[in-house]
């Protein structure tokens, strides 16, 4: 390993692209051997612990079929990203370890969110006031991390040639490379505890989540292979870690679900590509990519606001993806046109990056 590093160092372009490539290839394969090696061992284990699925009395009829099947899956995510990365990344890398201290930190705070639902008997998990605390204080103490290490974080707005609109060669770009401290500290918290649950949400059928996860993750480290930037080559190897770790899970999570990811899988993936996005720089164009977790989670909220406000709903019952199954639309139909809208979203942000 110490040689591959040496070696990258020598500054031959050809020679450091060929390692990247392979070190990306390496990772993808052994996070989706490991993911489905561990996936068997993992359900057994879970059935025999009974942490089987709770699933709400006034759901979708058709989900209560799925009573009883093994959750905190995303604990196989965890460990193989993690041990993949740890084998071939590097690990002299600030963003590599900054990224899995938040997946693991928020990872954690689902785990025992679950662990209350599942072992201790408490419906309710975790409360929302002690879940946004958790995350809260994750979200600044990383912030506080990077204002000490004076990592240069913001927030590109537009970089769009309007050649094309304007009829002129002008190339407007507006943006903010370097926050204040406290800017910084609002940013990283919005950013984090907003995508964590956003992602959280949207995690409701089979297949549903993961795919969206892997899109936004291809499309992060793309970003950071081409963005032309001093960024970190690492953020592309944890993306390729996801994808692989992201298709061993999707193999028993489709539908019907062996497994399901629960909140330690849900929270920590969304903390982790909001982290992702946060060291890149590209909070807005992340936001564009990560377009259908915002439309789940504005449902949600537009559907308790608006209740709040006349005693209405506005759906048949949020998240939206539930909102179609009680239109009579198949699970899976809900399934594979959400991971169309979540391609079509991926596409648009790399196209506003190009």
């Amino acid at each position: 390993m110490k040689t591959w590093f040496l070696l990258s160092e020598l500054g031959v372009s050809e020679f450091n692209h060929c390692t990247e490539l392979t070190r990306a290839v390496f990772i993808f394969f052994v996070s989706l051997i490991l993911s489905v090696s561990l996936s068997r061992p993992l359900i057994y284990f879970l059935k025999k612990l009974q942490m089987g699925q709770v699933v709400r009395s006034d759901g979708p009829q058709a989900h209560l079929s799925k009573k009883g099947t093994p959750t905190m899956g995303g604990v196989l995510i965890l460990i193989t990203v993690t041990l993949s990365l740890i084998l071939f990344g590097n690990l002299k890398s600030v963003d590599l370890w900054l990224c899995l201290w938040v997946f693991w930190s928020v990872s954690l705070v689902g785990f025992w969110d679950d662990w209350k639902k599942l072992v201790l008997k408490n419906p309710k998990g975790l409360s929302a006031r002690a879940k946004m605390f958790y995350l809260s204080f994750i979200s600044l103490i990383t912030g506080l991390i990077i204002i000490k290490l004076n990592m240069p974080i913001g927030f590109v707005l537009a970089k769009i040639n309007w050649h094309w609109i304007l009829n002129s060669h002008a190339n407007l770009t507006l943006s903010f490379s370097i926050l204040s401290g406290i800017g910084c500290l609002f940013l990283i918290w919005f950013v984090i505890v907003g995508s964590s649950n956003a992602v959280n949400l949207t995690d409701g059928l089979d297949g549903l989540v993961i795919v969206p996860v892997m899109l936004t993750a291809l499309g992060l480290g793309w970003m950071a292979k081409h963005s032309g930037l001093p960024v970190d080559i690492e953020i592309t190897m944890i993306a390729s870690a996801l994808l692989g770790s992201g298709l061993g899970f999707l193999w028993k999570n489709a539908y019907p679900a062996e497994l399901f990811m629960g909140d330690v899988g849900a929270l920590g993936l969304g903390a982790l590509l909001a982290m992702m996005a946060i060291l890149l720089n590209q909070i807005v164009i992340f936001g564009i990519m990560s377009g259908l977790f915002i439309l789940e989670a504005l449902s949600v909220m537009a559907q308790v606001g608006f209740y709040k406000l006349r005693k209405k709903r506005i759906f048949k019952m949020a998240p939206i993806h539930h909102h179609f199954e009680l239109l009579g639309w198949f699970e899976t139909k809900v399934t594979i046109r959400f991971w169309i809208v979540a391609l079509i979203f991926l596409i648009l942000g790399l196209w506003c990056f190009l």
